[in-house]
């Protein structure tokens, strides 16, 4: 997800209720424990927490994230609805098996996109229109194929994923690369429009001026490990809390 959500996006986020709906999942067809889904259609609802001229204000609203995957390249996108707000991944798979984002992009309202790109084979990255630079080590992730690449990694290996370990990765953003430290936190179960479902919680905390940065998904069992909650605290202190309501995965 975005480090910094605007106070102007959660102001924007569409009032509205979700109805839940049956989870519909396949699961993989060719036999490997770390195959990620064909395809996949999650919708969550999102609740916006900000400070509106020194009082708290609280919106509710939808996003939609989609996946898909032809074996060897992916494409993810995820808009909240009727915000001028998405991010959009694709890129390959690398040799070991790990996502490798060759475009990122990102809409924020009121702003033309931001675009990245990546080549990895030269090791340059671009942002936006400006000069190339030296590309992260293999690994590194945008900030929406991080969701899916622990998802991957959670499917091939979940038991590897112990209460307490750390696993530091670099999150690829619109302007620069951050390093960002995850913890593994104990197994919990997340109350969503599907029911209660079991999850891994992975947590990553840093400080950003007067704020804690925050970053927390919710990786679901029921899920092939695709989020069932993602929780974001931006650098304005804005906090963004989307829970699962329908999915369908195949």
């Amino acid at each position: 997800m975005h480090r910094s959500i605007p106070t102007r996006l959660a102001a924007l986020l569409l009032i509205t209720a979700l109805p839940g709906a049956a989870i519909a999942a396949s699961a993989p067809q060719n036999g490997r424990t770390d195959a990620l889904p064909a395809s996949a259609q999650l919708e969550y609802a999102t609740t916006a927490t900000m400070q509106w001229m020194g009082l708290p204000l609280t919106l509710r609203g939808r996003t939609d994230m989609t996946w898909k995957f032809d074996g060897t390249h992916y494409d993810a996108q995820l808009r909240i609805n009727r915000v001028g707000f998405a991010q959009h991944s694709e890129g390959r798979l690398q040799a070991d098996g790990a996502l490798a984002p060759d475009r990122y992009s990102e809409k924020r309202p009121f702003h033309h996109p931001d675009t990245v790109m990546l080549d990895w084979v030269r090791g340059q990255v671009r942002f936006g229109n400006a000069t190339t630079h030296s590309a992260p080590k293999p690994g590194a992730q945008d900030r929406l194929s991080v969701q899916f690449e622990f998802a991957r990694r959670m499917e091939r290996n979940a038991q590897a994923f112990r209460p307490g370990d750390q696993d530091p990765i670099r999150l690829i953003g619109t302007h620069d690369v951050d390093d960002w430290k995850f913890t593994v936190g104990p197994a919990e179960t997340v109350g969503t429009g599907l029911g209660p479902m079991p999850t891994i919680h992975l947590s990553a905390r840093r400080p950003a001026g007067r704020v804690e940065e925050t970053m927390d998904i919710w990786l679901g069992a029921k899920t092939r490990w695709l989020p069932v909650r993602i929780r974001i605290v931006d650098r304005n202190g804005s906090v963004i809390d989307s829970v699962l309501q329908t999915a369908s995965i195949r």
